[in-house]
């Protein structure tokens, strides 16, 4: 069976016959209306999105947005320990590459669980949340379920 993601789109393209599905996501769904308190970076891609002239408190993004905040901020912190470690002249892929590799319990601002990366894990998923959808609107359920390693790894060696 291969990987596959429920995207909010999919639950739109379905409408109200995605009612009662059950969503596993490893970061927050933007279709949750989540707060501030328990997803802190909201305030930052509030005041992203007022500088681009979109109202802050209408923030509709996809999951891709999201994701590609959590990005973002691991490649920051792989960068940043980088350069703190060989020096901001002597940057390279290998240096990044390491840097990425030692990132442990980063906050990503409530998305998703803190990211923790190593040689022998070089992936950021280790829990997730679960949904249930009503009405369009991914109702979170449980936080914090823990993902197997095997199950990643396994998927991993394929």
């Amino acid at each position: 069976m291969e990987c596959g993601e429920c995207t909010e789109d999919a639950v739109s393209a379905v409408a109200k016959a995605a009612d009662g599905w059950y969503v596993v996501k490893y970061y927050r769904s933007p279709r949750e209306r989540v707060t501030v308190a328990d997803v802190p970076v909201i305030q930052s891609l509030g005041e992203a999105s007022k500088k681009r002239g979109r109202d802050p408190q209408k923030l509709e993004v996809s999951m891709f947005y999201y994701v590609g905040w959590i990005a973002a901020m691991i490649m920051h912190e792989a960068i940043t320990l980088a350069a703190e470690e060989v020096g901001p002249e002597n940057l390279s892929g290998r240096a990044i590459r390491d840097g990425l590799a030692s990132i442990k319990d980063l906050d990503v601002g409530g998305l998703m669980a803190p990211v923790t990366l190593s040689d022998a894990k070089p992936y950021c998923a280790e829990s997730a949340f679960l949904y249930r959808v009503e009405g369009g609107e991914f109702h979170l359920l449980q936080s914090a379920i823990p993902i197997p390693d095997t199950w990643v790894s396994t998927w991993l060696k394929r």
